[in-house]
């Protein structure tokens, strides 16, 4: 199982949010390229980008702080938020992204992201879901949709999606522990898929319960922020999962 660091950008600043309330965001005194910086220089191998402002606004706006992120690290970088056309999903594609997720369009243009796929390729086009007690969330999270995380995972199966991102908008940000029966029971459901989880990361003990649910990746941001999680207990801990052949 992969660990991946998180960086949340808005207004040029890294920052964390709490269950994705923009009147509740907290600025990091260090920018985005010198946090991705400091994850590459302790040895963290994979980070996730999200472009607050363009998942807002519907644009993406984070195309410098990414080349230089790809260029400065060895980080495997995968980024979100307002990705929203092909015009910028090459741009990224372009930069060296390992993959892209895509979360409004995967909720309201899924046959956009079937062509998409259909070009660039399942694991480079990741539709990701934002979950407000299993009702998807979209534009920023801010507004709440009728429609099942299980019905869209469903027709994405059906297409040949095996790799999805999928947050708990209601823990995210708030150290509360990740809700395991959520994603349990969409591995119980759906068990051929490969599922980034995220929202709630409080602990180490967090991550080793994730593991036991044989997902993909799970993300850690603001634990680490807060020094819930230090950077090399992150380290140590996808060591012994690679040892130990959980990897995926």
């Amino acid at each position: 199982m992969r660990i991946i660091t998180c960086i949340d950008i808005n207004r040029g600043k890294v920052v964390r949010l709490t269950a994705g309330d923009f009147a509740k965001v907290k600025e990091n005194t260090t920018n985005p390229v010198e946090q991705a910086m400091i994850f590459n220089d302790n040895g963290i191998e994979y980070l996730h980008i999200v472009d607050l402002e363009g998942s807002r606004k519907g644009v993406f706006t984070q195309f410098d702080v990414v080349a230089q992120i790809i260029q400065k690290t060895e980080l495997k970088v995968d980024v979100g938020g307002g990705i929203r056309s092909l015009a910028t999903i090459k741009k990224l594609v372009e930069t060296g992204v390992e993959y892209l997720n895509i979360g409004t369009m995967s909720v309201t243009e899924p046959t956009t992201l079937f062509e998409w796929a259909s070009e660039f390729g399942h694991e480079k086009i990741v539709p990701s879901f934002d979950c407000s007690h299993s009702q998807l969330c979209i534009h920023g999270w801010e507004q709440k949709t009728a429609i099942s995380v299980n019905d869209l995972l469903r027709i994405y199966f059906k297409m040949g999606f095996r790799r999805f991102s999928v947050t708990d908008v209601n823990r995210d940000g708030t150290q509360s522990g990740i809700n395991l029966n959520f994603f349990g029971n969409l591995i119980n459901r759906f068990p051929g898929l490969q599922i980034i989880a995220g929202g709630g990361v409080s602990s180490l003990a967090d991550i080793i319960n994730v593991a036991g649910l044989n997902l993909f990746g799970v993300v850690v941001g603001k634990a680490l922020y807060e020094n819930s999680i230090s950077i090399n207990q992150l380290k140590e801990m996808q060591y012994a999962l690679q040892k130990n052949n959980t990897l995926s």
